[in-house]
């Protein structure tokens, strides 16, 4: 019996345009106790927004989490898998 993705994919995603501010993008991650936000164009993904990315990228440069947008700072170069690979496939793809 093999595992899945999708066995470990949780539900509570968060889509976020790419022009809300970083403020904004944390307090939905801590009402929804989250360590991410997905980040969008057009409705299309583009990013994640992630606690390091807070971090590293505004909290460490002294930027106002306020004026900045999620989509100067997401990571962008994302690798995904189907919700249906194996566990298997995902970590060879790791």
């Amino acid at each position: 019996m093999s595992c899945t993705v999708a066995e470990f994919v949780r539900e509570s995603l968060i889509f976020l345009n790419e022009k809300v501010s970083v403020a904004e993008g944390v307090n939905q991650m801590v009402e929804r106790n989250l360590g991410s936000v997905i980040v969008t164009r057009n409705e299309e993904v583009i990013g994640l927004f992630t606690e390091q990315d807070l971090l590293k990228r505004v909290v460490g440069h002294n930027l106002n989490p306020a004026e900045v947008p999620l989509g100067d700072i997401c990571t962008r170069r994302l690798v995904s898998i189907p919700a249906e690979a194996s566990c298997r496939e995902a970590v060879l793809k790791m």
